[in-house]
């Protein structure tokens, strides 16, 4: 007599092992093969150190983007320890300064630059900002993003904000600042190009 096959009956046993499988290949996959994460842009300017009686200039930074065409940002900073003195567009990959104006009483500086031809990726510059050590102290440098804006489709860009500073101190051996020191004039520039990986914290105005 011929018995006929039975039909597959998957038991609890086998059902909680196999849950187990799963779960345990999931979060091996997790923990060794992470999705990449979507890169945000970040503008940020850097922590520097500087003479009194000095001329440094910082540029703002606006790394890793895609298709940047224009923008506003204000920077904030203490006037009593540094003032703006000129503001100009970088060389390179950098947009063009249209206008700026430092009021150097309450200590902030507005830029709005573009690039007239051709949309701007990867680490670009957006401005660079000239300022003028008036004595001993510290003076943090605070972004302010009004906008961002992509080339082509006129559309906002996401952003990340990591915010700088200056620190305006006598020479010890080795400062940041060329040719300055008690009395003397110099200028230095600070290359920001360097890559943080300390998350900055969204600041949006």
């Amino acid at each position: 007599m011929t018995r006929s096959p039975q039909p597959f009956r998957l038991t609890q046993r086998t059902a909680v092992l196999l849950l187990f499988f799963i779960l345990f290949t999931m979060l091996y996959l997790l923990l060794f093969y992470p999705l990449p994460a979507s890169a945000i842009p970040e503008v940020r300017m850097e922590n520097v150190e500087v003479t009194p009686n000095s001329t440094i200039t910082i540029p703002i930074i606006v790394h890793n983007v895609e298709n940047l065409g224009s923008g506003t940002i204000n920077v904030i900073y203490n006037p009593s320890i540094v003032r703006v003195v000129n503001v100009k567009s970088g060389t390179g990959n950098a947009l063009e300064v249209q206008s700026w104006n430092a009021d150097n009483t309450e200590g902030i500086v507005r830029i709005v630059a573009w690039s007239a031809n051709e949309s701007k990726s990867g680490d670009v510059i957006f401005a660079n900002i000239a300022f003028e050590s008036l004595k001993e102290g510290f003076s943090f440098l605070n972004l302010s993003v009004r906008d961002l804006t992509d080339c082509f489709n006129y559309t906002e860009i996401d952003f990340t904000v990591k915010n700088g500073s200056i620190l305006v101190r006598r020479s010890t051996g080795g400062g940041t600042s060329e040719g300055g020191g008690g009395g003397g004039g110099g200028e230095a520039v600070v290359i920001c190009l360097l890559l943080h990986q300390d998350r900055p914290r969204r600041h949006q105005w």
